[in-house]
């Protein structure tokens, strides 16, 4: 465990940082997620020898796309960088989200450019987080008191075998922090019992896969509490049980409890699939055959869902989706007409009344331009949660 005091909070001035973490950035990383893992597993496998992602023609700037016009929108965010993953605080006065501020070309999971950074919900001030020893930070989630923000620092600088992937603890009353090495883990929530789940790789299965599995950290000393394998799957992706589709496992939503997840498939985002950790693996949630779902959110008190829709060619826009627990009775309630531009990442407010969400033209790949904002909506009250607890 190391601890230190020294957080810097200037928001303007401090450039964001670089990431590297074990799970691929929305699916649009140029490497294999299994071979990243390996390569800091097995030192002899070939999986080490990456190789820099060719360059390819960017799409072009295009014009500012139309706003939402539902109420209460807001934007956050009004820069050319790239936004994801916002996460409220529990008191719904600060969103954290990652931020990628290379306005060219994302180079993919090494990126020198990744941090995340702290908005004030109502004065839209930012603050960048910075340890001040060159790592780059991703994947936050708040305590359940919001005094403390977990987050995964990584260093890439140098051979990826022997790169830290340390567990970070930041305190944001004084700025002081402690990191524990989990160097395989990524994909973090802090769950109301006080323990972090998270992915992790659980050992190498053979030389192209990997037994990948769910874990519990104990944010006091670091240690994992206990693991268990995602039963059915013997990979990061790995085939559904009907064999014609490949789950991604994180980024993924979490029942309030922490026993039920659901996660993606992979590569188009081409379905949501629900895994109770107390059954026997994955199954289908909402995975229409003419629509592509993606990016579920249950609000906190897990009575709601919101997802994004889109058609299956890539560069369609998508929608924003509104539905009970169990995925029943779904509304759109934005439908923006604009191609290239994509809604992301929706997130509850804590009392159910908002959602925060990314918007902004998205690349097929890190080696296309990229930019999104922050946005803030209000929920129709016929949809918001009424605190009945849902599917747990």
């Amino acid at each position: 465990m190391n601890e230190h005091t020294n957080f810097k909070k200037d928001s303007r001035s401090m450039k964001a940082i670089t990431i590297f973490t074990p799970s691929l950035k929305r699916g649009k990383s140029s490497y294999t997620l299994s071979s990243l893992l390996l390569c800091l597993l097995i030192s002899t496998s070939t999986a080490c020898q990456f190789t820099t992602p060719q360059t390819t023609t960017p799409i072009p700037p295009l014009p500012t796309p139309p706003p939402f016009n539902v109420p209460g929108e807001r934007q956050l965010t009004d820069d050319p960088y790239l936004y994801e993953s916002p996460v409220w605080s529990p008191d719904g006065e600060i969103i954290a989200i990652e931020r990628n501020t290379d306005t060219e070309l994302i180079t993919g999971p090494y990126d020198q450019d990744w941090a995340i950074v702290l908005i004030n919900v109502i004065s839209g001030q930012m603050d960048v987080i910075d340890l001040g020893d060159g790592s780059i930070n991703v994947d936050p989630t708040w305590s359940p008191d919001g005094s403390q923000l977990a987050f995964f620092s990584r260093n890439s600088e140098g051979d990826p075998k022997t790169s830290t992937n340390n567990l970070t603890i930041l305190s944001l009353a004084d700025y002081t922090w402690q990191q524990f090495e989990c160097k395989t883990c990524s994909d973090p929530f802090w769950l109301r019992d006080g323990s972090i789940l998270v992915t992790l790789v659980l050992g190498p299965l053979t030389e192209d896969k990997v037994q990948i599995g769910i874990g519990w950290i104990d944010p006091i000393t670091g240690e994992v509490i206990s693991k268990t394998p995602i039963k059915g799957m013997q990979d990061v992706f790995a085939l559904t049980p009907s064999g014609n589709e490949i789950l991604m496992v994180g980024p993924y939503s979490s029942s309030p409890s922490g026993r039920v997840l659901l996660m993606g498939a992979e590569s188009e985002c081409s379905g949501i699939w629900r895994y109770n950790l107390d059954s026997e693996g994955p199954i289908p949630f909402i995975d229409s055959t003419n629509m592509h779902e993606c990016n579920p959110s249950w609000s906190w008190d897990g009575s709601k869902l919101a997802y994004t829709v889109k058609n299956p060619f890539s560069l369609d826009p998508t929608y924003l989706t509104i539905a009970d627990a169990d995925g029943s009775n779904p509304q759109r309630i934005i439908e923006p007409m604009v191609a290239y531009y994509q809604i992301r990442d929706p997130a509850w407010s804590p009392d159910g009344t908002k959602i925060a969400l990314v918007y902004g033209l998205v690349g097929s790949g890190y080696t296309q331009l990229h930019d999104s904002n922050l946005f803030i909506i209000d929920v129709p009250e016929h949809l918001q949660p009424k605190s009945e607890r849902g599917e747990d």
